[in-house]
């Protein structure tokens, strides 16, 4: 009897143990807790997917389709885990799911590396977790640039989805070997299954443009996402790759139209970016007709726009001058923009300005253009367009008597100023009399120009500065023994004004684009 009672007693301490090891303490957590636990995972986020791109880029397979063009996937591997920190917290119980659910739902990206028929998406996904959605990112397809059976519209989409229903568990992504031509297939709809990797340069001598093909979202899938989303406020899109063809006047005319078809059904839309061919453009009327439709619009981001008449700079100064409500524009390498903008009215509520390598900027008439354009910023970007080859552009700008002394900005409500390095004037010295400048960064600051803007720092130009932050080309960094002790005296300065000093490096090699959704 007593052997019995030891045995029990034994069995039930074991037990106690193991329920011990078992117990999910994060669940007895209060809610303030996790959400301090969730908020310092998220934040850290961004970094850990940037450490994250390279090993996962190396672990993209290449799959056998014929001879029209490869296919990339990805390929799970221990080492390299596809979660993130936050994203594995987020699944250890059902209550922490609950909590980061919607921040986990909150953007999505199509096409994606992994490979989930557009079925399963319209079908399972996007029903369950669609209102949690407030970001989509999508790049569009060839069809686009085709004139639709039927006009583009979100409100008159079934949301019934696919005719095919794939489960995750079973293998059904086989077709992909089987069947070589499976994108020309509509009934598949597969177009969520391959994405084409971006381009390094040094392939640029290798490849045969004819027979790349650019994958992205239908139409007819575009619509069936979009109209699952009610919460969406914010629309990045890309268009397909065209190698170096220049732009067909026919092809944008169509792809102007079908835009304004699908964002004229997007009236609560906020933000906006519209991005052109990485190796070519879309022409400026893509972008002006699709903003006019968007009355609430707050930011909007173009790149790789060009016009075809000079009559389209005008017209987009003109629309944008309509956008009340546009408080950001960047525009990245466009040619939209010139000094006639200056004769125009800009946004009314403009505050925050990022021009980068915009071809038909030319910086003399730059300080005059933006403070009377955009008087109001309180943040502006400049990064002057310098094309290392003449062949691309033989008319440059004569820069030899132009004294940026002479020539101010007129910014009063300025306090966030990002400059890039002019290889031929040192115009910071244009904003010597923007004295509410807070925060100031310098990119691509080589070591011999050092001396000159730290003797333009050390005058003080800048009473209310709090940041300053220089950030050197990658292949300069970390600086040389001679340089590190020329910035010496401008570290000394910086502690003794009680202003934050940074200085590191950066990088301009293309990113390859890989998400998990």
């Amino acid at each position: 009897m007593g052997t019995k009672r030891k045995l029990k007693t034994r069995q039930n301490k074991t037990a106690s143990k193991q329920d011990e090891l078992t117990k999910d303490y994060l669940n007895d957590l209060p809610d303030e807790i996790l959400l301090e636990i969730i908020k310092y995972l998220k934040l850290d986020n961004s970094n850990e997917l940037a450490n994250k791109t390279t090993k996962k880029h190396e672990n993209l397979i290449t799959l056998t389709s014929g001879k029209r063009t490869t296919l990339w996937t990805y390929q799970h591997k221990p080492q390299s885990p596809i979660l993130t920190s936050f994203q594995s917290f987020s699944i250890v119980n059902h209550r922490l799911y609950s909590i980061c659910r919607p921040l986990l739902w909150k953007a999505i990206n199509f096409p994606t590396l992994m490979p989930i028929p557009m079925s399963y998406w319209n079908d399972e996904l996007l029903p369950k977790h669609g209102p949690h959605v407030q970001s989509i990112t999508i790049r569009l397809t060839e069809q686009w640039f085709e004139i639709p059976p039927k006009p583009i519209s979100i409100k008159h989409s079934s949301g019934k989805g696919n005719l095919n229903h794939y489960s995750l568990r079973e293998r059904k992504i086989k077709f992909i070997e089987q069947d070589k031509d499976f994108w020309d297939v509509p009934i598949i709809n597969s177009d969520n299954l391959a994405v084409s990797a971006y381009l390094l340069p040094h392939d640029l001598d290798h490849v045969d443009f004819k027979r790349q093909k650019s994958h992205g979202l239908s139409p007819q899938n575009v619509i069936k996402v979009i109209s699952q989303c009610s919460q969406l406020s914010t629309l990045r899109i890309r268009s397909p790759d065209a190698g170096f063809a220049s732009p067909d006047p026919i092809e944008m005319w169509i792809l102007r139209n079908n835009l304004t078809s699908l964002l004229s059904d997007l009236k609560q839309l906020r933000h906006l970016q519209i991005s052109g061919p990485w190796l070519s453009s879309i022409l400026a009327g893509c972008i002006i007709e699709p903003i006019k439709v968007l009355p609430l619009l707050e930011s909007l981001e173009c790149s790789k726009v060009s016009v075809e008449r000079p009559v389209e700079v005008d017209s987009l100064a003109t629309c944008l001058k309509n956008s009340v409500n546009l408080k950001r524009l960047a525009l990245h390498d466009v040619d939209v923009i010139d000094g006639s903008w200056g004769c125009h009215e800009g946004p009314p509520q403009l505050i925050n300005l990022s021009l980068r390598d915009c071809a038909n900027l030319w910086l003399s008439n730059t300080p005059w253009l933006i403070s009377t354009w955009a008087p109001g910023l309180t943040h502006l970007e400049l990064k002057f367009d310098e094309p290392w080859n003449a062949h691309f552009r033989p008319l440059q700008e004569d820069l030899s008597e132009f004294e940026p002394r002479h020539h101010q900005f007129d910014l009063p409500s300025l306090t966030h100023l990002t400059i890039w390095r002019h290889s031929s004037c040192d115009y910071f010295h244009c904003f010597k009399d923007s004295k509410t400048i807070e925060v100031l960064k310098v990119y691509h600051l080589l070591p011999e120009d050092h001396i000159t803007f730290i003797d333009f720092i050390l005058g003080d130009p800048f009473p209310k500065l709090k940041l300053l932050s220089l950030l050197v080309p990658e292949t300069r960094f970390p600086l040389d023994p001679e340089s590190s002790e020329r910035v010496l005296p401008l570290e000394a300065f910086c502690k003794s004004k009680g202003i934050s000093f940074h200085l590191s490096s950066y990088t301009l090699s293309p990113q390859i684009e890989i998400s998990l959704f």
